[in-house]
């Protein structure tokens, strides 16, 4: 092209600037340990020497999708989570899941629902609401060789807990080529607003927020592309709980929620 242009030698090529990194070396920084992106956690740090995490940088995220489910008393009941992984390195054989709940009980939650893994060990700080957990794959994997698996996890729930749902986000540890976060809200209790957020790892004062919209079912969504490390996620606003005198409440329609006390907020979050 210089040539039919006319121009000096590298005179185009020059304007390109550096070629972009590609492939598997794109991310060659620093991995970060596993319990940064929960502030250190004292109490994570002593779950994580119970499994066996060495495989966790192994292995690079594709594609990840957490479906939430909120029921009517504001509590966020199951997680449904879906991924595709590849192997960067021969030999991974397990994913390490780290999750913390909210605190409407010291319950653990369950993890069912699995798809080409199984459960392994599992540690739990029932006061600290914080689970890790192995899910270990059919094989080890080859390099290069890629995974797709599934997992539900159930939340315990308490019909007299006082803590509500307000968010819901990934610790990001690795870099994910796309990444996407859906809520189902009980149509008898939705938010009033809706916002996506991301931050970079160790700095949530740069977060940066975005208005989502509800849809008529009560589903809202976002979606992050190469993505992390850091935190994505949604947060919620709920309405103000107005107490109903006894002797004035009137009868509730099929399956509408009943008025409450006022409410903590909570929040869970997954590891990538």
């Amino acid at each position: 092209l210089e040539a039919v242009l006319r121009v000096p030698p590298n005179a185009l090529t020059a304007l390109l600037g550096p070629p972009r990194p590609r492939g598997r070396r794109r991310h060659t920084g620093r991995l970060l340990p596993l319990d940064v992106l929960w502030g250190s956690n004292a109490s994570l740090a002593g779950l994580l020497t119970r499994v066996n995490t060495a495989c966790d940088g192994m292995l690079a995220r594709i594609s990840q999708h957490d479906r939430c489910s909120v029921n009517a008393k504001r509590q966020l009941h199951t997680v449904r989570v879906s991924q595709v992984l590849r192997a960067e390195q021969d030999g991974a054989d397990r994913w390490v899941l780290v999750y913390d709940w909210e605190a409407t009980t010291k319950d653990a939650p369950q993890i069912v629902g699995l798809r080409n893994c199984r459960l392994g060990r599992v540690a739990a700080d029932h006061e600290a609401h914080i689970l890790v957990a192995e899910l270990l794959f059919d094989r080890p994997l080859a390099t290069g060789e890629t995974l797709i698996m599934d997992y539900q996890v159930v939340n315990p729930v308490s019909d007299h807990g006082t803590t509500t749902a307000d968010t819901y986000f990934r610790r990001l540890r690795l870099p994910v080529r796309d990444y996407v976060v859906e809520v189902q809200f009980d149509q008898d209790s939705l938010p009033l607003r809706c916002q996506q957020f991301s931050s970079p790892a160790g700095d949530v004062r740069m977060a940066r927020r975005r208005n989502l919209t509800i849809s008529p079912n009560g589903e809202v969504h976002a979606v992050a592309l190469g993505v992390g490390p850091g935190l994505f996620g949604i947060e919620w606003d709920w309405p103000p709980v107005i107490p109903v005198p006894a002797g004035e409440r009137l009868p509730l329609r099929a399956g509408a929620a009943p008025m409450q006390a006022p409410v903590q907020s909570g929040n869970a979050s997954v590891h990538n």
